[in-house]
Order: C-alpha cells, then structure tokens, then sequence
C-alpha cells in the first residue's frame, strides 16, 4: 500500500487548517499501517506525518515510513492550537481535554477511503473469493443437531486457513425461526442456516450472505 500517497491526497484536501489529528484506529491504519487499539497520526499541509503510539504497538511501527513518538495519550501527544480533528470520532471527553484552537472538520478520510485503488480492489476479490469457498467448504457442517455457533465457529477458522486475517466483523449464522423477518416474509426458507460473515484480508469490509 502507497501511504505516503493517501496523506499526500488528505493533505490536498480543502479543509482550512494546517495539520489534520487523525484518531479514528481505522483511519490511522489506512495512512500508516499501523493496526492499533491506541494510535494517532498528525498529517501535515505538505504530506508529511508523525504518528503516536503506546509502548504495545511500539515495535509494530518499524519500517513505517512516518516518524514515530511513543506516548499513552496519543491525541494530546500530536494535537495543537489550529489543528483539525475528526469531528465525528473525537468524544467530547477529549475534545474537552485537549482545550480550546482544535477545529472540527467534515469526515476527510473517510471521503479519500470510498474511492479503492487497483491494490484495495484485488484485494476485495479476494476477500470475496475467500467468503464463496469458505462457505462452500463448510455446507456439509450445516445440518439439524449442529449449533449456529458451531457453525461460526467453523465458517470463521475455514476463512482463516484460507488466507483472511480474520472476521471482519463477528458472523451471523441464524436457522429461519431467527431470521430477520424481512428477510423471510419474501418467499418460503428451503436452506436450514443462514449466514452473513465477510474475512478480513487488509481490505475494507465486504459482505456476503447465502441464498434462501
């Protein structure tokens, strides 16, 4: 991934300001790299960034092409008098504390993130090739006697010996008395499970749901 290009673009964005704080762990990994529970990155008007991190991640930022500070409080390590914020992740608890001169900005990251490059859309290919075979691997698990919970569990490991990361999110495997009703009024359940999962492979969520 060019992630120097992604701060280069957020930094062409038109927003006013001097320097953008970005906290939002999602956005942070999208500028850097750098997967994280307690992470922030300041981008700078010409592209350049500093990235704050705790002593858990620390050696996880080696080979990241930004400068890297070590610091609990992440946001008040890189934030300053006329820097912007990401208005819709900041709490007020923080805002508070970090005092007066931060500007509240429109969502700028997420705007840079719904356009995919070549290597972001390979990379959903895969997520979703990952999602057909994993499913198709696992049918003959899916049966009466056998749990919704056993089946995630195995829908999710099979994912993993694939190739994914991980879940993107946590799966959904429901028989048709709990299925959502609007998905069941439309015409009679022939399948006895319904699952809605999608893997996580570096890439934004996808999503895939079985036909019933």
């Amino acid at each position: 991934m060019d992630f120097a290009r992604r701060r280069a673009a957020l930094a062409a964005l038109p927003h006013g300001v001097d320097a953008v704080l970005v906290t939002n762990p999602v956005n942070v990994r999208y500028l850097t790299g750098l997967d994280s529970s307690n992470a922030a990155v300041l981008v700078r008007a010409d592209g350049s960034a500093r990235l704050a991190t705790d002593s858990r991640y620390i050696d996880k930022t080696r080979g990241l092409d930004v400068e890297v500070v070590e610091a609990t409080d992440v946001a008040g390590e890189l934030a300053a008098k006329g820097v912007g914020i990401e208005a819709g992740h900041m709490t007020v608890a923080v805002y508070n504390r970090l005092g007066d001169g931060l500007v509240a900005l429109e969502p700028l990251v997420e705007r840079l993130r719904m356009v995919k490059d070549e290597e972001e859309i390979e990379l959903l290919r895969t997520a979703c090739a990952i999602s057909d075979q994993a499913f198709a691997d696992i049918q003959d698990r899916i049966r009466p006697g056998v749990t919704e919970r056993e089946v995630a569990r195995v829908l999710e490991a099979r994912m993993v010996e694939l190739g994914a990361d991980r879940p993107a999110f946590e799966s959904i495997v429901a028989g048709p008395a709990r299925t959502a009703p609007s998905r069941t009024t439309r015409r009679p359940t022939a399948s006895c499970a319904r699952a809605i999962w999608s893997p996580s492979t570096s890439a934004p969520s996808t999503r895939a749901t079985t036909p019933t």
